[in-house]
C-alpha cells in the first residue's frame, strides 16, 4: 500500500508546511503492555519476507512487555499499524502517530452475515479496519482507494504473498 500511496509513506515538516516522502517503509506496530502502550519500528519491512517480519514483530513485542525496547526501536515510523483485535476490539478511531500521516487499526476477526456475489445472505469472517489520516495530505478519496486495495490483499493471500 505505501509503494502504490506514497502520500500514506510521508509526513509534514510543520516548520516549513513541505511534505516529506520517505524512501524507506519502516512500520511502527503498537503494543499494548502493562506500562503503556509502545510502537517499535519494523525498519526496511519492505526488504523484508513476511516471516522475518513476524519474527521482528514477536521480538520487538517480549521486548516492550519486558521495558526493554530501546528509544532508536521507537523512532523513524513510516505508518502505523494498531490491532485492538487482539483484545476482542473491533471499529475504532487510531490516533496518528505523528509526524506520521496516517494509522491503520485493525479489529478482530468475526463471524458475520452479508450479502455474497450471488446475492445470498451467507456467514463469514469479517475483518474490521479503521484508518486515521492526515487530511493536510490524504483525502477521502485516496484513503478509501488504499483500503480498497488493502481489501484487496487480505481477501486473497496468494495475491498478499506475491505482494509481500
Amino acid at each position: 500500500m505505501l509503494r502504490e500511496y506514497p502520500e500514506f509513506n510521508a509526513s509534514i515538516d510543520d516548520t516549513t508546511d513541505e511534505i516529506v516522502y520517505k524512501h524507506y517503509f519502516n512500520i511502527g506496530i503498537a503494543t499494548n503492555t502493562d506500562h503503556g502502550l509502545y510502537v517499535p519500528v519494523i525498519k526496511n519491512a519492505d526488504a523484508k519476507s513476511m516471516f522475518e517480519i513476524a519474527k521482528e514483530i514477536s521480538e520487538n513485542a517480549q521486548k516492550a512487555y519486558d521495558s526493554k525496547l530501546k528509544p532508536d526501536e521507537m523512532r523513524g515510523g513510516s505508518m502505523t499499524i494498531s490491532n485492538v483485535g487482539s483484545i476482542g476490539g473491533g471499529w475504532f478511531t487510531p490516533v496518528i502517530n505523528q509526524p506520521e500521516v496516517a494509522i491503520l487499526g485493525v479489529g478482530k476477526i468475526a463471524k458475520e452475515p452479508y450479502v455474497n456475489e450471488d446475492n445470498e445472505i451467507v456467514v463469514g469472517n469479517m475483518l474490521k479496519l479503521s484508518l486515521s489520516y492526515d487530511h493536510r495530505l490524504i483525502d477521502g478519496a485516496l484513503a478509501q482507494t488504499a483500503l480498497n486495495l488493502m481489501d484487496k490483499l487480505l481477501a486473497d493471500p496468494d495475491l498478499l504473498l506475491m505482494e509481500g
